[in-house]
């Protein structure tokens, strides 16, 4: 199943792995008193790992989608993200895009040649 964030394709997934980050908790000691008090301080969101790629019709096209995702890194506006079984998490902020070696070319049967680059990111969830 494909994947967005903030509507835009991630293209083909290797990895994409969600995960939670532990509640923060506050521990406390008194004189006198034997033992800790643990206040739990809520949940701090949670964080999604993305390994991928992109593919486009063209090596302009493949720009473009790049500088797209680079646009939402450096925006930090939080949006929704899609995960590979459909599941939708909204408030989630592109904390890295970084795309990972050379742009390959790739012939595909009788429809010509497309670009594609292996790409990283990493997202923070904030609820």
């Amino acid at each position: 199943m494909p994947a967005y964030y903030a509507g835009l394709d991630l293209g083909f997934i290797f990895i994409m792995n969600t995960a939670a980050s532990p509640n923060s908790r506050m521990l406390n000691a008194y004189p006198g008193a034997n033992g800790l008090e643990s206040v739990d301080l809520g949940s701090r969101g949670g964080h999604t790992l993305v390994e991928g790629g992109i593919v486009a019709a063209s090596a302009g096209g493949l720009a473009a989608v790049e500088a797209a995702f680079r646009g939402l890194q450096v925006n930090g506006l939080a949006s929704v993200l899609v995960d590979t079984l459909g599941t939708a998490w909204p408030e989630v902020i592109l904390d890295q895009f970084v795309p990972i070696g050379p742009v390959r070319p790739v012939v595909a049967n009788l429809t010509g040649v497309y670009y594609c680059r292996h790409y990283r990111a990493e997202f923070l969830h904030l609820i």
